[in-house]
């Protein structure tokens, strides 16, 4: 939705975030057509010469999960998980 207002949205990847893990999910470019989920797991940056890059380490929600990709009859999602 366009409202024209200044927006953010702060993406948490803490161990302990009030008590408990949280790290959330993140949509991941493999390919410029292909798209999968995420969990991001650390966020970084490397400062390499006079240039700082930021960096995040993704754990990929690419394993199969079955012999045939199903959606959920309630939801209508696909499920995913990660490789173990």
């Amino acid at each position: 939705m366009v409202d024209w207002c200044q927006h953010t949205d702060y993406l948490r990847c803490n161990p302990l975030f009030f008590g408990s893990p949280c790290f959330d999910c993140v949509f991941i470019w493999q390919t410029q057509d292909k798209v999968i989920l995420g969990r991001l797991l650390f966020l970084f940056e490397c400062l390499i010469g006079d240039r700082n890059f930021p960096l995040a380490l993704i754990h990929p929600f690419d394993a199969p999960t079955s012999q045939r990709s199903q959606k959920d009859r309630d939801l209508n999602l696909f499920r995913v998980r990660a490789r173990q």
